[in-house]
């Protein structure tokens, strides 16, 4: 293809030196660029064919030849204003580098330089404000126009009226250099649109020579870091708020050496030099310019760097991406480009708190040199992995390829759309009075474009996810379901070639993006996972075509995000979280459902009795999971007792040969033993100064707190110091709350929420004893394992799903050692509650055999079986597919 690609290119434009990689990479990979730059600037060395060019004086009718013609759009009148006049003249694709270019249109209008005349330019800039934002943008043209000192307010305002619009009118594309820009640019230009990050190679941190010796001497003696901070200093950089966290602060002053690199002047810059010569001497050291030679030297011997920039103009920092590059860690404002990339490759603190969270990061970061090495480490992998120029190529290459058919398609759309508003305006008719009308109009829109459907890339199979609850739901993470899933996909990735599809409605994902932090921490992992909701797969999974414009709002919501999938998904099998989310049948796909339980079902009276209105509840689940059976679902049980008892008794379309048993390993990370607290920090945080018993669990009527309470209130006459502790709140069951109050325990029972996993295992830790009073669960209880898995003693209900695992593991259950009691007996639960408080070190020694075996069994395991379970369950979907076309 042949580019005609319009760009500053004066040796001092960091958007030059960008657009030279990135040309010289098109040309290596066979394309033909000619660069053109405005005559009058100082320009570069290239290699790339090159050409000067007035907007005046260029032939217009030449840039027909080019299969592309680019222009590099940014927020400096003087570099830009050529190529804005050039835009306007002939339509192209811009790459845009900045968030806004209301300073750009300032200077167009009013400097000589750039073209503009001071009155006249005044005029011209009131329209492009009164054009794009109505009489609020001309309210506020004077003020941008005539200012004379940029203040944060003035800054402010360029933000919110950033003249894109206008800048964009004659765009046939956008291409851009941050996801999250994408979203706030959709307001404003509804053309194809892409991103992807500027290019940066990574840079070795081994620095050798006099000139990194010397940085060593001076700056690293005597155990002090050396702190980073490069690029022109200016306030927007925020260098005064480091400047006044290190003079406040002269125990975090002792320890570094903060130096800036970069040119200063004005009375920002003689403020800082004012500190560095007084309350920070031998600790700020302002180098002003330096040649990119030192300034590497600085940055590989640097400790840590610091990149405060805000407001954030630029869509991406290059500057952060060469401080990453390094493998340095980066504390920077979380907003923008910097709020964009991953929390364990940059440090991030917000702009409401910002000193004292500074501070904290500076401490942190000072106090544990692998959390340095670490955040290095992913930062570094990060611009390897997202900034390579072959990467930028690739991604823009790609976006230009969609661009013409969904230009077309755009201009199709658009004259569909004005005759059918024009005929049902006309017929009065409604879109809420046949809502489904306009989905089947989209459909038949598409099928006479032909099949537009994404490809899927990956040669690895895709799982998909499916947390399809239409209504939010707080704390969702903290569920059951929430764990067992986040446990089951990280083994799962861990273990098998797989991509994951997570799937859910809008107003949950953040709760579902932290049921998988673990996984998004790792970058091993993270770049196979993809959150995906019916509003963002369209960014998500890369619909650049026509199916881009089908509008699903039309559509009841607790089907909506089943016929995106649908559409969409690259997923081979779906797994949903419960039982009863049978929406996931709308995505046609094989369906592996882990039937945990069917409680209001197989405890039906003991529901109903507390409220009645679990009786359409339970009619409901019952429906639900029948539909999931009904399509041939697979339902994993993680107890042969609940197999049978639960399932195949309660769901009706349920069959034998498509249930099965999958045992629960415990719920518990690998890192989280290196995270539990110390025992004085534990009992300060959560003040408990004295012994307390332990079960962690959601109040609900068969956990059976209740009857704890009863005994607890027994065991208390003897050991009157006890505590209880809970993650629930005993409220939540009216009857278990009055039975607190009549036993006077209202000082005795200590209700934790929003209990973290390393909070959660640090209880386990230092009670006296775990107690699982539960009269049913879907397995041996978790809270059981994970007491044995922190080694602690355990009284346990001796229900069937536990008889059932513990005959699964030793081949006596008498000889299991554990302190087993009648859930309906609460004289037998005290004793057994006394007994391990009197026998600690005895209870561990019995229960140690059955522990050991136990603990064996792992998510590996769990996931193989899984993994089994999903390839047969797409194979015989590939049968049952083939034979259908066979009979065709």
């Amino acid at each position: 293809m042949k580019f005609a690609w319009f760009t500053p290119f004066d040796h001092t434009s960091a958007i030059g030196a960008i657009s030279n990689i990135v040309c010289e990479e098109l040309i290596k990979q066979g394309h033909e660029v000619v660069i053109y730059a405005a005559k009058g600037e100082k320009f570069r060395e290239t290699n790339v064919p090159f050409s000067e060019y007035t907007s005046d004086t260029l032939n217009i009718d030449m840039l027909k030849e080019y299969d592309h013609v680019l222009y590099n759009l940014g927020n400096y009148g003087l570099f830009h204003h050529e190529i804005y006049k050039t835009l306007v003249k002939f339509p192209g694709k811009v790459i845009l580098h900045d968030r806004t270019l209301n300073g750009f249109f300032r200077q167009l209008y009013k400097e000589e330089d750039c073209g503009g005349n001071l009155d006249k330019g005044y005029t011209l800039f009131c329209k492009a404000m009164e054009e794009c934002y109505g009489t609020e943008g001309l309210k506020k043209a004077t003020e941008l126009y005539h200012f004379d000192t940029e203040t944060d307010e003035i800054m402010g305002l360029m933000s919110e009226y950033t003249l894109l619009p206008k800048a964009l009118r004659k765009a046939t594309g956008v291409f851009t250099h941050a996801n999250s820009f994408l979203k706030e640019l959709a307001d404003d230009y509804l053309g194809p649109m892409d991103y992807a990050y500027l290019p940066c190679e990574t840079k070795s941190s081994e620095g050798a020579g006099e000139v990194s010796e010397e940085i060593r001497k001076k700056f690293k003696s005597n155990g002090k870091l050396l702190v980073i901070s490069n690029g022109l200093i200016h306030k927007i950089k925020r260098n005064h708020i480091m400047a006044e966290v290190l003079a406040e602060n002269p125990q975090i002053a002792a320890k570094l050496n903060f130096v800036l690199i970069g040119s200063y002047g004005g009375e920002y810059g003689e403020r800082l030099k004012k500190m560095s010569e007084n309350e920070l001497e031998n600790c700020m050291y302002l180098l002003g310019y330096q040649p990119n030679d030192i300034m590497e030297s600085f940055l590989q011997q640097a400790d840590i760097a610091v990149n405060l920039r805000y407001p954030n103009s630029e869509v991406c920092s290059l500057s952060l991406l060469e401080q990453m590059s390094y493998g340095k860690p980066v504390i920077a404002t979380n907003s923008g480009i910097f709020g964009e990339l991953p929390n364990d490759a940059v440090i991030k603190i917000e702009l409401e708190d910002e000193k004292e969270q500074l501070k904290a990061a500076l401490m942190r970061l000072i106090d544990d040199q692998k959390l340095r090495e670490k955040t290095g480490t992913n930062a570094r992998k990060f611009v390897r992995d997202n900034c390579a120029v072959e990467n930028y190529v690739s991604r823009l290459l790609h976006f230009l390829k969609s661009c013409e058919t969904i230009n077309k398609e755009n201009e199709l759309v658009n004259k569909i759309l004005n005759r059918a508003g024009k005929t049902l305006g006309f017929l009065n008719v409604k879109e809420t009075q046949i809502p489904s009308s306009v989905f089947h109009v989209q459909k038949e829109y598409e099928a006479l474009l032909g099949d537009s459907k994404c490809e899927k890339t990956s040669q690895f199979k895709t799982v998909g996810i499916w947390f399809g609850f239409s209504y939010y739901i707080q704390n969702l993470s903290r569920e059951g379901i929430s764990r067992f899933m986040g446990c089951l996909v990280t083994a799962l990735l861990e273990c098998y070639p797989l991509d994951m599809e997570i799937w859910c409605y809008d107003e949950n994902l953040d709760e579902i993006q932290i049921i998988f932090e673990a996984i998004l921490k790792e970058p091993s992992l993270r770049n196979r996972v993809r959150f995906i909701t019916e509003k963002n797969y369209k960014e998500i999974l890369g619909i650049n075509d026509s199916r881009k414009y089908l509008s699903w709002e039309t559509l009841p919501k607790e089907v909506r995000l089943g016929y995106i999938a649908r559409e969409f998904s690259f997923a081979d099998v779906f797994v949903p979280a419960i039982i009863y989310l049978d929406n996931v049948v709308l995505t046609d796909k094989p369906i592996i459902v882990p039937a945990h339980d069917m409680a209001v079902a197989y405890h039906y009276n003991d529901f109903v009795g507390r409220d009645e209105t679990y009786i359409s509840r339970c009619r409901d689940i019952i429906d639900r999971a029948n539909n999931l059976a009904r399509v041939g679902a697979k339902l994993v049980s993680a107890s042969e007792f609940v197999r049978k008892e639960h399932i195949l008794n309660n769901i009706p379309c349920s069959r034998e040969e498509k249930t099965f048993v999958i045992p629960f390993p415990v719920f518990m990370s690998e890192r989280v033993q290196d995270e539990i607290l110390s025992e004085r920090e534990l009992r300060e945080r959560f003040r408990l100064t004295d012994p307390y018993l332990f079960y962690p669990s959601q109040i609900r009527p068969h956990k059976n707190v209740g009857r704890l309470l009863e005994a607890f209130s027994i065991v208390r006459e003897s050991m009157p110091k006890l505590k209880l502790v809970l993650t629930g709140d005993v409220k939540d069951v009216l009857e278990t709350y009055e039975k607190l109050k009549k036993l006077n325990l209202e000082n005795a029972v200590v209700m934790l929420k929003n209990v973290a996993e390393n909070e959660l295992f640090s209880l386990y830790h230092y009670c006296s004893a775990v107690v699982v009073p539960t009269t049913m669960e879907a397995n041996f209880p978790t809270q059981a394992t994970e007491a044995l898995a922190c080694d602690r003693p355990l009284v346990l209900s001796e229900i069937p799903v536990v008889l059932e695992r513990i005959g699964n593991v030793c081949e006596d259950n008498e000889a299991c050692g554990l302190q087993l009691f009648d859930p309906c007996d609460t004289k037998d639960l005290a004793d057994k509650i006394k007994f391990v408080l009197q026998n600690e070190k005895e209870v561990i020694r019995l229960q140690k055999e059955f522990r050991e075996k136990l603990l064996r069994y792992t998510w590996n395991d769990a996931a193989q079986a899984y993994y089994k379970l999903m390839d047969d369950a797409i194979r015989e979907q590939t049968k049952t597919v083939d034979l259908a076309q066979g009979e065709r």
